[in-house]
């Protein structure tokens, strides 16, 4: 997963070419970069934080969802969500997410639902509902 600096210096980089003019932009990528950057600032400074890094993958996932939720009604194109899907770090398989789900259940007695999700939230490629079913199907 990219980190914050790396987003925010390739959407400043964009807006300097989209402002020389000399280069074509791809002026969807630097909106939605612009937007990523913005979305967490928002939310770092909501929380008294300036760990930037922290809050990029919470941006990124909103982002995310509500550009697919808008691509199934037809209002997006499907660009914006191709180029948010290379932002979001690789998610865990299946089996990969049942081994973590097999590794938490380990470190608990007596596991109950609450206690494994919050520990599998730890977990920044996991798909949450995917964990969510499986972990019903194990306890």
């Amino acid at each position: 997963m990219r980190d914050y600096n790396s987003i925010r210096d390739e959407w400043i980089h964009l807006r300097k070419i989209q402002k020389n003019k000399k280069h074509e932009i791809d002026y969807i990528k630097q909106s939605i970069l612009g937007l990523i950057v913005d979305k967490t600032i928002k939310l770092a400074k909501a929380d008294y934080s300036a760990d930037f890094d922290k809050y990029l993958l919470t941006a990124i996932k909103s982002e995310h969802k509500q550009t697919l939720d808008a691509v199934k009604q037809g209002v997006k194109d499907k660009e914006r969500l191709s180029i948010l899907e290379s932002l979001l770090p690789n998610v865990l398989s299946e089996e990969e997410t049942s081994d973590a789900i097999t590794a938490v259940l380990s470190k608990f007695e007596k596991p109950n639902m609450g206690l494994v999700m919050k520990e599998l939230k730890k977990i920044d490629s996991i798909d949450m509902k995917l964990a969510s079913k499986l972990v019903k199907e194990l306890i």
